[in-house]
């Protein structure tokens, strides 16, 4: 089922919980029958914080082969927002011809995809654990591997000590122990190549009440400092730290492989700022989740009422963020009427605890909701743009993230 940590993934001192949210079913699990979704096996989830490196946690640990398996349904080359973002990202960087680039997780090879647009002459290699993600990236012409990384390093050696760059966007939150992650590319790459990481910055989910970020397959939740902390614990140096906005707020964070074991000067900055903001310090977190449990209440509250008043409410996104928002809330099948989501592998499917129903488009034309929540609200402007240019929904949207507690409730 699943194990629970007593200690820091990256420097094994001693953690604190702060915040326990009620168990929750794993957030990217869909099933094709009701009565299956509504009683989905749901765990404990507790958030914990290391005072020593900084890193926010969860205790709780599922296998890796349950959570990343044949059937995993979340695919990156839906989103048009996030193939911009890579295209934003290729933008700033130069490769020369012929140059191997290695994509760790690369989901259904998106981003490799854009890589071969901008740099044609570049060759390219998409790892990933899951089997149907795999073979998505094949048909769509980006070679692929099958395999969890470091595990798979010996099966794919030669391209690993060969290659010229390597990219690992929204992984490194995902894995049990980082270390070992980034030990594994500092031991098997070249000397002086690079590794381009992003993450969730947690700095963001704090000041923005962005919970729903927090779910099982997200195992560790990164500010600056605790980036920092990690790189020295591998041995790694932490060239620089980019941000965007991709997803609620991301660290890009760029390793070199220069065997200095240096965390360079306009990353060290940044942290001061980080540590003078209180993000160094346990209270900072445990009034964060006294404000999300306030917030919560008022949410649920909201939605509640507008059911009881007649109007009929829909949602945008199933998403592991929308599915974690919607069992945090309590809301089901009898509050959300349907889920509307464009991932094929997601339609006709019931969200994980609810049982929701997952639909097309479609849906919102033949049986027209009066309020739609977007819980894939990270791609909000997207989202509402592409439902004003096809028609397809001119009604009320409800955009619960960022999250704003009214202050008299606390």
């Amino acid at each position: 089922m699943f194990t629970t940590i007593l200690n820091c993934r990256v420097c094994k001192s001693g953690i604190i919980p702060y915040a326990k949210f009620p168990p929750l079913p794993l957030a990217n699990d869909l099933f094709r029958s009701q009565q299956e979704a509504i009683e989905a096996t749901k765990y404990p989830v507790t958030m914990a914080f290391c005072p020593q490196c900084g890193i926010s946690q969860l205790l709780e640990v599922i296998d890796c082969m349950t959570l990343f398996n044949d059937t995993y349904t979340y695919r990156s080359s839906i989103s048009d927002g996030y193939r911009n973002h890579i295209r934003s990202l290729t933008k700033q960087m130069t490769l020369p011809s012929n140059a191997l680039v290695i994509d760790i997780a690369g989901n259904d090879g998106t981003l490799l995809r854009v890589f071969k647009e901008e740099f044609p002459d570049i060759r390219v290699l998409n790892i990933d654990p899951a089997g149907n993600l795999i073979k998505i990236s094949i048909q769509n012409g980006i070679p692929g591997h099958r395999g969890f990384w470091p595990e798979c390093i010996p099966n794919i050696q030669d391209e690993v000590s060969s290659a010229d760059l390597f990219t690992a966007t929204n992984v490194l939150a995902h894995v049990e122990d980082p270390v070992i992650f980034l030990k594994a590319w500092k031991d098997n790459a070249k000397t002086g190549v690079k590794l381009i990481v992003e993450v969730p910055h947690h700095k963001n989910i704090i000041d923005k009440l962005e919970f729903d970020t927090i779910y099982l397959e997200h195992q560790m939740y990164f500010t600056i400092n605790s980036m920092i902390n990690l790189a020295k614990q591998a041995g790694v140096s932490l060239l620089s730290i980019d941000h965007s906005s991709i997803h609620g707020g991301s660290l890009i964070c760029t390793f070199i492989n220069d065997n200095q074991n240096k965390i360079y000067d306009s990353v060290l900055e940044q942290a001061e700022e980080e540590s003078l903001a209180g993000f160094m310090d346990i209270n900072k977190y445990i009034t964060w989740w006294k404000n999300v449990e306030v917030f919560i209440e008022e949410l649920r509250n909201e939605i509640i009422s507008l059911k009881d008043s007649g109007q009929r409410i829909a949602a945008f996104g199933a998403s592991a963020k929308g599915n974690t928002l919607l069992n945090s809330l309590g809301l089901d099948y009898n509050i959300i009427d349907y889920i509307v989501d464009d991932t094929p592998e997601k339609v006709l499917k019931y969200s994980p605890g609810t049982g929701i129903p997952v639909v097309s488009r479609s849906s919102l034309r033949t049986n027209p909701p009066d309020q739609v929540v977007i819980l894939a609200w990270n791609f909000t402007d997207e989202i509402i743009q592409s439902l004003a240019i096809s028609n397809e929904y001119t009604g009320n949207f409800i955009i619960p993230i960022p999250g704003v507690v009214n202050k008299e409730s606390i």
